[in-house]
């Protein structure tokens, strides 16, 4: 089931814009061949910073998904009035149910990082996306500003490496 056990709970983060979205969407302008005429998926993508990055950077579509309805609206909002509705969709998917990501060329997650059991979420939807028998495998960025999980990325490397796709 997509839908979240319980919509009463849902948190304001993702109405916010918060400077992992801008330092992912900084890095990613970096790196054009990652994402130029690529599919891209966006996890938590709150207001869309990193979505519209990727989508005037020439991403050949964008799906950008947040388990909060309200941040969704803004997102579409901010697409449209930046023109690039064409290009990005907007989607609820909460990182715990168990529905399969969406085939995608890379993922964004910035600032989701939250809490532990947040982070290991994350970490095992990554380890996911790096075990699908996709080829190439889906590039993925993490950004994390806050540090709220200090530990998530030594973590994550090495539960990569564990199955050979660091």
């Amino acid at each position: 089931n997509s839908q979240p056990a319980a919509r009463a709970l849902l948190d304001p983060f993702g109405l916010v814009s918060w400077p992992g979205a801008v330092v992912a969407a900084q890095e990613l302008a970096l790196f054009p061949p990652f994402i130029q005429h690529k599919r891209v998926l966006v996890l938590g993508a709150g207001v869309g910073i990193e979505a519209q990055a990727v989508a005037m950077l020439g991403a050949k579509s964008v799906m950008a998904t947040d388990v909060h309805p309200t941040t969704l609206k803004l997102l579409q909002y901010g697409a449209d009035q930046a023109g690039l509705s064409d290009t990005i969709t907007t989607a609820i998917f909460d990182l715990f149910s168990t529905d399969p990501l969406p085939d995608c060329d890379l993922i964004v997650v910035a600032d989701v990082l939250y809490n532990e059991r947040l982070a290991a979420q994350v970490a095992v939807r990554c380890l996911e996306a790096r075990s699908q028998c996709l080829t190439p495998p889906p590039v993925i960025l993490v950004s994390d500003s806050q540090r709220f999980v200090h530990k998530f990325e030594g973590d994550l490397n090495q539960k990569l490496s564990s199955i050979g796709a660091g």
